[in-house]
């Protein structure tokens, strides 16, 4: 049976608390944001599905009139 020396083990866990407390007195380093912003990428899937739902709708009546549209991709 391995035995552990108290004072090795106090070293490490006062290591680990001086390690600790460094690291969490360092700033984050703030990087600003790449051009992209929340509300061009709302916009931007917005328009997406309204362009999804305009195609939809048109091979509707597409069907609708009897037009050669595959039931499938209506």
């Amino acid at each position: 049976m391995n035995t552990v020396n108290n004072s090795a083990i106090d070293q490490v866990l006062s290591e680990i608390r001086r390690m600790s407390a460094q690291a969490g007195n360092r700033p984050l380093e703030e990087r600003p944001a790449a051009g992209v912003s929340f509300g061009g990428l709302l916009k931007e899937s917005i328009d997406a599905v309204n362009e999804t739902q305009v195609q939809a709708a048109e091979m509707k009546r597409a069907f609708e009139m009897g037009e050669d549209v595959d039931l499938a991709h209506v």
